[in-house]
């Protein structure tokens, strides 16, 4: 970030002031009242809305309404910033065409383009010599803003209603995996009743018998058909024998049983129809025989078994299927809402987890940020002194550890070792949260003659941190290291 032009209208002691900044080290240089502090002032207030009192207290003697406009850029991005207050208030910022109004609107976006607060980042670049000790009291909401410790927090508090969200989301599952549970449970009892369950598989036994059967009927038919052929063939030999012996009784009595007439001798006759009538026993003998084997070889079957219940078999499958399906697809509903139900536990878990865990993170987060704070305010404080070492804790307390180990408060320090420590902690602050701008409003005040000269070196070492210095200074000490100075 670059702070290129500021113009200043009716503004604390300036009716009319244009001022402009280069890279590197802009030292402001002007008897007491020039308006040096005010010049820095009107940054904060314009670029970052950073100030402190009433703006109308800024405003020129004599005047109702006072303005601050300020050209500056945030990488390849060029800036206008226009600031007024007074009678009316208000806010316009100019970038590549486009344009922001409103206060809370400008300084959002700014917030946004620096990626932290924009008054905090203001206050944490800026080190006055009227009261180093503001800077380091122990100010938790400034050091929170400092290093974001509020987007954490906030966080945390976002969670709380995707949480509830969760919440009422798994309630509202398992109440309806119960309610599918009992309609299941009410659909199984009385689509498909357990005494059809056992109907169809009774009927289905059956069925089974009843095509094992099927080839024993055949076989039945068979020799049924075979016996009733030969009680056929038995009943027509009966008949013929019957004739025979009708014939035979004729041949005794002398009588020819074709011609009617007397015989004289007929024993050969009835010799011949001895030996036919012999035959046809044996023969119905023989068939007798045959009948007897045949009803041997018939199976005595089941009534039973003898029915096809296919048809029946099919309807009550049939019901079966359709009280199936509908079972099935309410099981899968309750497996669906469980393995939702599951995943919903899981994102519940987690984000439990999370949040429980952010107190934690915050708390090593600002100590890792006040050990490195600390160790750099601690090399640059060895360029000065030598006897101290800074102590920065994650409570935001700065206090000293002297050359035979006891911990002094910042209060028991001198007003020069304030400011020398003030600025210690500030510079680490700027480099640790890769801030690009520092403010020095009198840096040297307070400071021995020795050490007001080894100051300049101090920031020399650190001038390449930076891309703009602002120094206000009455010192020449500072002289060496103005890229630009500013007379006022």
């Amino acid at each position: 970030m670059k702070i290129e032009q500021i113009q200043l209208k009716n503004y604390t002691c300036f009716s009319n002031k244009k001022v402009n900044f280069f890279d590197g080290v802009n030292l402001l240089v002007g008897r007491n009242g020039a308006g040096k502090s005010s010049v820095i002032d009107a940054i904060g207030i314009a670029v970052f809305n950073g100030y402190s009192g009433s703006l109308k207290s800024r405003i020129k003697h004599g005047q109702s309404q006072a303005s601050i406009k300020c050209k500056f850029s945030v990488g390849n991005q060029d800036l206008v910033i226009v600031r007024s207050f007074g009678n009316v208030s208000s806010c316009t910022l100019k970038f590549n065409k486009k344009e922001i109004t409103g206060i809370r609107e400008v300084y959002e976006f700014m917030s946004d383009l620096l990626r932290t607060d924009s008054s905090t980042y203001f206050r944490s670049a800026l080190l006055k010599s009227s009261d180093p000790v503001t800077l380091l009291k122990p100010d938790k909401k400034f050091f929170d803003d400092l290093f974001m410790v509020d987007k954490y927090n906030k966080s945390k508090k976002n969670l709380l209603p995707v949480l509830s969200y969760l919440k009422n989301k798994i309630t509202e599952i398992n109440n309806s995996v119960e309610k599918t549970k009992e309609f299941l449970e009410v659909l199984q009892r009385s689509v498909f009743s357990e005494s059809e369950k056992i109907q169809l598989n009774r009927l289905i036994e059956l069925q089974d018998l009843y095509k094992n059967n099927l080839s024993l009927v055949s076989k039945n038919k068979h020799y049924l058909n075979n016996i009733s052929n030969l009680e056929n063939k038995r009943s027509k030999l009966l008949n013929d024998v019957e004739k025979v012996n009708r014939d035979l009784i004729s041949l005794h009595s002398k009588i020819c049983p074709f011609c009617k007439n007397n015989i004289k001798d007929n024993d050969s006759l009835i010799k011949d129809l001895e030996n036919k009538l012999s035959q046809l026993r044996d023969l119905i003998l023989s068939i007798e025989k045959e009948i007897k084997d045949n009803e041997r070889k018939l199976i005595i079957t089941d009534s039973l078994y003898l029915i096809d219940n296919s048809n029946k078999i099919a309807e009550l499958k049939a019901k079966e299927s359709l009280s199936n399906k509908d079972i099935n697809k309410y099981k899968e509903d309750i497996n669906k809402l469980n393995n939702e139900l599951s995943e919903l536990n899981r994102k519940e878990n987690l984000l439990i987890y999370i949040r429980n865990r952010i107190p934690l993170l915050i708390s090593e987060y600002v100590t890792q940020k006040t050990k490195i704070i600390t160790d750099i305010a601690n090399k640059v404080y060895s360029d000065i002194y030598a006897d101290f070492d800074i102590v920065f804790d994650n409570e935001y307390k700065t206090s000293i550890i002297n050359e035979n180990g006891y911990l002094l408060d910042f209060d028991q320090l001198s007003s020069g070792q304030k400011m020398i420590i003030a600025l210690c902690i500030i510079l680490s602050i700027i480099v640790s949260n890769n801030r690009d701008l520092i403010f020095l409003d009198e840096p040297s005040v307070n400071l021995d003659k020795d050490r007001m000269y080894l100051l300049p070196d101090l920031i020399q070492k650190f001038s390449d941190n930076f891309n703009q210095i602002f120094i206000i200074t009455h010192s020449d000490s500072f002289d060496m290291l103005s890229n630009n100075t500013i007379k006022l």
